[in-house]
């Protein structure tokens, strides 16, 4: 799927941006795993997808069989836009207004300073019965009264916990000199059904990954096998 970025000049600028020590980036098979569960959460058959912080562009690139649509605002983000159908260079509150509606599935991995946005854009975007669905802490509706509000303004249907330790960077910390490691925290997928208002959040726990599907390597279409 070749998109076509809205904001011109996107440049292969990758390593810069890789190493920013904001950027998360989500291995392939924590992606594909995201993607299935929401697949198995939605009531009816999927036919578009919405990827609204696309960093690499692991989700696109794991959409098999969908129409995909991409929003990534850094400028320096690595080809993402080769991965999704329509690729929109602007940050998700901009861009959102013109998508409201349109999507079956909302899934991806949004900043958590941004999480509250990310929930309200991001619900907004889908059809009726569609699934909004992010990787995030199994903590979330438990950090602080704005969680807590969000949680009960719109409770997340289901909580998928995914065992083991995610590694979303590889290399070298720039600020710190020494090799990025695994984040020792605890991760799950929400996802959130438009339309309904759930008393209580259900909770499952997906299938373990092998230790290397956790870790973060390179962009789609990029990884060595060595």
């Amino acid at each position: 799927m070749n998109g076509q970025a809205l904001i011109p000049g996107v440049e292969p600028a990758y390593e810069p941006w890789v190493d920013d020590p904001d950027v998360a980036l989500t291995p392939r098979a924590v992606a594909r795993q995201g993607i299935e569960f929401a697949r198995g959460v939605i009531k009816h058959t999927p036919r578009r997808l919405l990827d609204p912080c696309s960093g690499s562009g692991v989700f696109g690139a794991e959409a098999w069989g969908l129409d995909t649509t991409g929003i990534e605002p850094a400028r320096h983000a690595w080809q993402w836009e080769r991965h999704y159908g329509e690729a929109i260079g602007l940050p998700f509150e901009q861009a959102a207004p013109r998508l409201k509606g349109q999507f079956d599935l909302v899934v991806g991995n949004p900043p958590f300073s941004l999480l509250i946005d990310f929930v309200d854009l991001g619900y907004e975007c889908l059809t009726h019965g569609g699934v909004l669905c992010y990787l995030g802490l199994n903590d979330w509706g438990q950090r602080g009264r704005d969680h807590e509000d969000l949680w009960r303004r719109l409770r997340p249907s289901y909580m998928a916990r995914i065992p083991g330790a995610i590694q979303f960077k590889t290399g070298t910390n720039p600020k710190t000199g020494k090799p990025w490691t695994t984040d020792m925290r605890s991760y799950c997928w929400w996802a959130w059904v438009k339309g309904t208002k759930p008393r209580f959040t259900k909770m499952t726990t997906l299938d373990r990954l092998e230790p290397e599907q956790l870790r973060w390597v390179e962009p789609p279409g990029q990884e060595t096998t060595t």
